[in-house]
């Protein structure tokens, strides 16, 4: 095990302010990357469409992306988000 300490943006429920936890989203792979299909993910070298799909369906604890992200893409996923946890 090591551990490590970075930055990173965490994506949050906005009245709460608590952290989104992928796992009590409920999304599955399926309806991620139909979403992807029809609004493509911008190309991002610090986080692709794999990790996103990954990162919201095998993961727990909350959600968050690598600080090196690109605007674009954290905007892309907030828009995803809002739209499938409707």
């Amino acid at each position: 095990m090591s551990i490590k300490i970075g930055r990173f943006w965490v994506a949050y429920e906005s009245v709460t302010m608590a952290a989104l936890d992928p796992e009590y989203l409920c999304l599955c792979e399926d309806e991620i990357r139909e979403y992807i299909a029809k609004r493509p993910m911008p190309e991002d070298p610090h986080y692709s469409a794999k990790d996103l799909v990954d990162d919201l369906t095998k993961s727990s604890g909350f959600y968050c992306v690598p600080d090196d992200t690109k605007e674009e893409t954290k905007d892309y996923i907030e828009e995803l988000l809002n739209e499938l946890v409707k």
